[in-house]
């Protein structure tokens, strides 16, 4: 197998070769992460500071009514909202991976922002999807991937370049007869990396047993933000390649038919 390099010089195959079984996803989104972590490590680390601060505005002096729908906003809709930007954006560096092209920060703004409205209403639909999630299931941290879009849609509004209403129509095609496979492959990577975040932030807490709350606050700050911006572009990664699997599989079924 070629080995695949950050200019995207390799053949795709070096990091896809679907079609794809859950060993498969795993082992693709571990090559397409290695490859573009460097690159995506802070925004992703800085999505994790957000997270950690944002629940403070709740601890201020608000209006009792309002203090619901804020925890609601701040905790749920617009961490997923901001994360779906997120993963757009890196989905765009990992195609320019298997397309050969050596996509760079200002190039994947750039596209984003030529479908910038789609890409809104793709990132708010996904906030709301994980609204009415976490009324039904508190842990819907450990799931939230599912609400990318939801699943892969804000992956083809960023890479094919469609409008929201045409993407959703595209999303059906490519993700007939694979929605019960992609969605477990991604609650079992989510709930993986929950469980490790979950456990770090306990033993951290452990750790800081008896230290001053300015350092504790700190400490796990940074903790929180490393182990984000470590974990959660594999995430996104997994979600680039079940897009990639789904879309490599509609398009053999199109030329058999």
């Amino acid at each position: 197998m070629t080995e695949p390099t950050e200019t995207g010089s390799a053949d795709p195959s070096s990091y896809i070769q679907p079609p794809l079984r859950f060993s498969g996803i795993i082992a693709s989104s571990g090559r397409i992460y290695s490859a573009f972590l460097r690159r995506v490590f802070v925004p992703y680390a800085l999505f994790g500071l957000f997270t950690m601060l944002a629940p403070v505005l709740l601890d201020l002096d608000i209006v009792e009514n309002v203090v619901l729908p804020l925890s609601f906003l701040l905790v749920v809709v617009l961490p997923t909202f901001l994360f779906s930007l997120v993963v757009a954006y890196t989905a765009v560096l990992a195609e320019g991976l298997l397309t050969g092209k050596n996509i760079s920060r200002s190039q994947a703004t750039d596209r984003i922002r030529a479908v910038r409205k789609d890409v809104l209403v793709a990132a708010l639909l996904a906030g709301m999807a994980s609204l009415a999630f976490a009324v039904l299931l508190p842990l819907w941290r450990l799931v939230f991937t599912l609400f990318l879009g939801p699943p892969l849609l804000i992956h083809v509004v960023v890479i094919e370049g469609l409008d929201f209403q045409a993407a959703a129509t595209r999303t059906k095609e490519l993700m007939k007869g694979h929605w019960a496979r992609i969605i477990m492959a991604l609650v079992a990577i989510t709930l993986g990396m929950g469980l490790i975040e979950i456990t770090a932030l306990g033993l951290t807490i452990g750790l800081l047993d008896g230290a001053g709350s300015t350092v504790a606050i700190i400490v796990l700050l940074g903790v929180r933000m490393l182990l984000v911006g470590f974990l959660y572009p594999f995430a996104a990664a997994a979600g680039y390649v079940c897009y990639y699997d789904v879309k490599a599989a509609y398009e053999e079924r199109s030329v058999a038919e």
